[in-house]
């Protein structure tokens, strides 16, 4: 997840970060009190950091939310984000290999959930590049997902196929390469896509 961090100190939540705040509100309260005093714990942070972020979710909620730790990485606000996601996505996953973590859902921060295009928005050719390059040569955790929105319409998705199968060509050879593994689920007349890299 992400949070935006300006030359003058203010840190505000990501999109992502306000999901999952709604999230926790129903299933661990306790969590959800200290996941809103994240941006205030990263203001004035320089961008590209990385924390973990331990939940505690009961375990008759587990289903509904069945994530142990999130990982929030701090991306400049209104200015290019390539630098410090690709540092920030590397100390996330550097960060998780020292956690019990089996499994890291690597989402598309930096880039708006509706499409629109603003002040935040990474390209799509660049994230996922970026993204590439910053996964460092790893044995753990064991699995990397990488996560899209359910609620892209279809021409969307066809230029996110596009944009990550170029970077996925295109990224430089290394001892735990991504190979791509493409699951496109129908639900409810959207698509949800996960791609597994291994």
């Amino acid at each position: 997840m992400s949070v935006f961090v300006s030359p003058d100190d203010e840190a505000v939540p990501g999109a992502l970060v306000t999901a999952v705040l709604s999230r926790l509100q129903h299933i661990s309260p306790g969590d959800q009190i200290r996941l809103e005093n994240i941006s205030e714990q990263l203001r004035g942070s320089n961008e590209g950091r990385a924390v973990d972020f331990p939940l505690h979710i009961p375990s008759s909620k587990r289903a509904e939310f069945p994530i142990d730790t999130l990982f929030v990485i701090t991306l400049p606000y209104g200015s290019k984000a390539k630098d410090a996601l690709q540092e920030g996505i590397r100390r996330a996953i550097l960060l998780a290999e020292t956690k019990p973590v089996l499994n890291v859902i690597i989402p598309c921060i930096g880039i708006k959930w509706e499409g629109s295009k603003g002040h935040t928005d990474t390209p799509l050719p660049v994230y996922f590049n970026t993204s590439f390059n910053a996964m460092p040569v790893t044995s753990h955790p064991h699995r990397l997902y990488k996560s899209l929105y359910k609620s892209w319409p279809t021409f969307e998705l066809q230029d996110v196929i596009s944009a990550l199968d170029s970077a996925q060509h295109g990224s430089p050879p290394r001892r735990r390469k991504p190979e791509l593994f493409r699951f496109i689920i129908a639900t409810q007349g959207s698509l949800n896509c996960f791609f597994f890299l291994v």
